[in-house]
């Protein structure tokens, strides 16, 4: 190698360099859990809570591979699109927001509502500020808040997870 090539390559951003070994190891068994977590889930509730876990997985994977900037924007916009098209899929075919107005919800139905709407909410600054900082157009400031409600987000989501299943009451009932 050139002189002058081996210290470009030295240079480059990080997430250009190429993806560990380990990652390589790492990531087909994350997807497989992911997989088979959606088939059980499939099986025994609902095709859209089924969706919900692939999206669920997909930003678990991110997180995972938060510090391989590349794959973990790619996982994390697999992730949001997902779940945004299963919120738009629920929507259309069961028109939930009048379900969620009319507050013939559950406690436990409503708080599931409370904690996605806050995630989806969260996803839009986090993913601005994430491109942004992909693009190394972003400040330590904008990574510091990238991070700040990228945890509020995944705490929000994982709540919103969890209480999906109280869903099964009034999607079977």
């Amino acid at each position: 190698m050139k002189k002058g090539a081996q210290s470009a390559a030295l240079e480059a951003p990080r997430y250009q360099q190429a993806v560990p070994i380990a990652v390589n190891r790492e990531l087909p068994v994350g997807i497989a859990v992911v997989a088979a977590a959606t088939l059980v889930v499939g099986l025994l509730a609902t095709p859209y809570m089924a969706a919900a876990t692939t999206a669920y997985g997909l930003l678990t994977l991110g997180l995972y591979f938060r510090k391989q900037r590349s794959l973990h924007a790619r996982l994390m916009g697999a992730a949001i699109g997902t779940d945004l098209a299963v919120l738009l899929v629920v929507e259309l075919q069961r028109d939930a927001i009048k379900t969620a107005a009319s507050l013939s919800l559950s406690g436990w139905q409503q708080a599931h509502i409370a904690f996605s709407t806050l995630a989806v909410v969260s996803y839009i600054p986090v993913a601005v500020l994430g491109v942004s900082y992909l693009l190394n157009r972003g400040a330590a400031k904008g990574r510091k808040w990238h991070m700040r409600l990228g945890v509020l987000a995944y705490a929000c989501r994982t709540l919103g997870f969890i209480l999906m299943f109280a869903m099964l009451d009034h999607v079977q009932g």
